[in-house]
């Protein structure tokens, strides 16, 4: 579940009192379709409201939402307050309206990670072992990562799709598929991941079929074809579970 680990990373800057690094780490979580979504927007709209601006944004930020704020005022205005324009809008109130403009950017941050878990949580629901065991899975566990996978594709988000296999690569490394899987989509797409992500598939697709290669020569003298390679050789030493194709 990664909001324990969300959770550590949290109490970790809190206890250090880093609170910029925190609100960053905040901003990156609140963008993430997960469990427990909603409590970590609480979190952040908490920090927003009550920590002070110092302590946590950016002297960068800070002057984009200042020059944000008085643009909103009409050129004429503008030309007859400009000398004294800083003086008379006390710092308290340009700084409850950053806070108010955070807060609005944020909520709908907010409202599309809702979607985008809503979207998930008919997968997310069906895992019941998140992790590694030797003893084979259901199959209808199988199913349900396969279906999960494609609907990510599907969704063409590289970074989701990224995380996904790898912690589908985790629960279902007894599995051959998942790792052709791996190759097919993200190998077969080069254009579109980027050199990153198709760099990553194509180290984890490589150290795949050299093992599954030797052990099959190793084991039987002769080439087969790779689908043929990855299914025999794991089933002849026990370490697959036949699945259907």
């Amino acid at each position: 579940m990664p909001h324990v680990f969300w959770d550590k990373f949290i109490a970790f800057y809190e206890e250090k009192e880093e609170f910029s690094k925190l609100a960053a780490l905040m901003e990156r979580i609140i963008k993430i379709p997960m469990y427990q979504y909603a409590r970590y927007y609480q979190q952040y709209a908490q920090l927003v409201s009550t920590r002070p601006l110092s302590e946590w944004l950016s002297e960068e930020r800070y002057n984009e939402y200042k020059v944000q704020l008085t643009a909103n005022k009409s050129t004429e205005e503008q030309d007859q307050n400009a000398a004294s324009e800083e003086a008379e809008k006390p710092t308290a109130e340009l700084e409850s309206q950053m806070r108010q403009v955070i807060l609005e950017s944020s909520a709908l941050v907010h409202a599309r990670t809702a979607e985008e878990t809503s979207k998930r949580w008919p997968f997310e629901a069906e895992i019941k072992r998140p992790y590694f065991h030797v003893k084979p899975m259901d199959m209808p566990q199988i199913d349900n990562w396969r279906r999960y996978l494609d609907f990510e594709e599907a969704e063409g988000d590289v970074e989701r799709i990224r995380v996904l296999f790898e912690r589908c690569l985790v629960t279902c490394v007894s599995y051959s598929r998942f790792y052709l899987a791996v190759e097919s989509s993200v190998l077969g797409s080069r254009a579109f991941f980027g050199e990153k992500e198709a760099d990553w598939a194509v180290t984890l697709s490589k150290l795949v079929s050299t093992f599954t290669n030797r052990l099959f020569t190793r084991n039987f003298g002769c080439d087969m074809d790779p689908g043929r390679v990855h299914k025999t050789t794991w089933m002849h030493f026990g370490i697959f579970t036949p699945e259907p194709l």
